[in-house]
């Protein structure tokens, strides 16, 4: 258990910083550890999630970061579409979803190194964010569903491709995924029981919640603008080579 909750406060902290949740990570984790699948390890790592990005999202709401006219309408595409995504996943294969989303990071590790925006984030109209905020949503709701991923992963490559900021595009994502983790984790819950001492899903929730505070933190007040660059760059760059090495290898 000491192992879990170390790994739980440092993948707390570093995915935090790129809003996201760290599902992609806790989830195999858990597994290599013995834990089971459906009764453990998917539920755990969804509330974990939910746990840091809710905790970054605070964070990152107070330090001014999250683009509210964008969050709010993605939490309702999201909420609305997954479920659609989940019945039409048998329906196309995973691999296409995944490597279009693997190429889609790809560009928004160019677009990193680059610097080149299509348009700042922040510059849209009223307007224009919430009908750009429900597209986004709904596409990542529904790819969400499809592949069985939170959200996180997905929106800060879209968001950054739309021109947002590194730590912008963070804090709208941990705002907006929290919701669709939260809802994972109740679905999960609703038909299968949580396998999980209630003192040591306490202690894993405090870690979590812990390390999400003292990345987001460190996004948001500490780190400079060629550092964030770097740190997404590495993210991102992880998470396409995972994906292709999915793809691919099996």
């Amino acid at each position: 258990m000491l192992a879990i909750l170390g790994l739980v406060l440092g993948v707390s902290f570093l995915f935090s910083m790129a809003g996201m949740g760290g599902g992609q990570a806790y989830t195999p984790a858990f597994f290599w550890m013995g834990m089971d699948v459906r009764d453990q390890a998917v539920p755990l790592a969804l509330w974990l999630s939910f746990a840091t990005q809710i905790t970054a999202a605070a964070n990152y709401w107070r330090h001014g970061l999250v683009r509210i006219r964008t969050g709010i309408p993605i939490v309702v595409g999201l909420i609305a579409f997954a479920p659609l995504g989940a019945v039409y996943s048998h329906r196309v294969s995973d691999k296409v979803i995944l490597f279009l989303f693997a190429t889609m990071t790809v560009a928004a590790i160019v677009q990193t190194l680059s610097g080149w925006q299509p348009r700042k984030g922040a510059g849209y109209r009223r307007a224009e964010m919430i009908v750009i905020g429900l597209i986004v949503g709904a596409g990542v709701g529904f790819l969400g569903g499809m592949i069985g991923r939170s959200g996180g992963s997905i929106l800060v490559p879209i968001l950054l491709l739309l021109g947002f900021e590194p730590k912008q595009a963070a804090a709208t994502s941990s705002f907006s995924a929290t919701f669709c983790a939260l809802t994972g984790f109740l679905g999960h819950v609703s038909t299968q029981h949580l396998q999980i001492a209630p003192l040591w899903l306490a202690v894993f929730t405090t870690a979590a919640m812990l390390g999400a505070f003292a990345g987001s933190r460190t996004m948001a007040s500490r780190l400079r603008g060629s550092k964030v660059k770097r740190l997404f760059t590495v993210l991102l760059l992880g998470i396409a080579v995972k994906l292709y090495w999915d793809i691919f290898a099996h």
